[in-house]
């Protein structure tokens, strides 16, 4: 905080608002987890949707657990990355596919932690996070679907989030590069996701920053290494093996594609 040079107070800007250690600041977000949980851990298990994503990438994840190697042993369309993370909750479970679907909407919700970290760092108040969080877990699709059926983009969120919670609040730029990278691993279209968002946080020069572009470039290179090692080693280990090329990229790119008036009328 300051002055204008008259007497009047300024306001202190969100960057300048300390990272806060209080225990009780985690109360709110805590609590809005355990209600939302416990919410779909009521109805989990009542519902079974035929034809979902979830049966193939899990059957591929138990594949995983039983010694296959994707794209060598048999056909995958996606990095494995999230479905070896799959196939070790299924292990941790015992295979009880309801106990799986109750720790994947347990790791789906963690997203909100970060989402009321950020929001609150930025405008220095908890009920703009107390916003933020109640946005996030009343969205239809979110309670509907993303926290009931295991699917890559889906479970690959909560990475995201801590991407920027920890380039944005904790200031860990190299904890962010590998979480992007991490995230980009999960599927092939998120990784110009990833670049999107290496752009807007590296390259972007913030307010009050002495530089400009340059020196955020400058402050970003560990970010940005960490970032690029984490998707080079990932994507390198993954064509790696036989057939992983074709199964990748391909495959989508000679697919046919969906005529338009079919993607028109899934608008509706």
């Amino acid at each position: 905080t300051g002055t204008d040079g008259k007497g009047t107070r300024l306001p202190t800007p969100p960057e300048a608002v300390p990272a806060k250690r209080d225990t009780q600041a985690w109360v709110v977000p805590g609590a809005v987890f355990a209600a939302v949980l416990a919410l779909e851990l009521w109805t989990l298990g009542r519902a079974i949707l035929p034809g979902l994503d979830e049966g193939i990438y899990l059957y591929a994840a138990r594949l995983i657990v039983h010694g296959q190697v994707p794209y060598r042993d048999f056909f995958l369309s996606h990095p494995p990355l999230a479905i070896l993370g799959a196939a070790g909750g299924l292990l941790l479970t015992g295979f009880r596919i309801q106990l799986f679907e109750a720790l994947y909407a347990g790791w789906c919700l963690t997203t909100l932690f970060p989402l009321w970290r950020v929001a609150t760092f930025l405008t220095g108040r908890r009920t703009a996070g107390l916003v933020a969080v109640v946005l996030f877990v009343t969205f239809p699709e979110l309670v509907r679907w993303d926290l009931r059926y295991f699917a890559l983009r889906q479970a690959s969120l909560p990475l995201l989030a801590f991407v920027i919670e920890a380039f944005v609040v904790r200031r860990r730029p190299v904890r962010a590069g590998i979480l992007l990278g991490l995230f980009a691993c999960c599927v092939v279209t998120q990784v110009p996701v990833a670049g999107v968002l290496v752009v807007a946080l590296a390259f972007l020069p913030r307010p009050r920053e002495a530089g400009g572009a340059d020196g955020a470039f400058r402050r970003s290179l560990p970010f940005l290494s960490a970032f690029g090692i984490t998707v080079g080693l990932g994507y390198a280990a993954v064509l790696a093996i036989p057939n992983a090329w074709y199964d990748l990229f391909l495959f989508q790119v000679g697919r046919p594609p969906v005529p338009l008036a079919d993607r028109a009328r899934k608008l509706y």
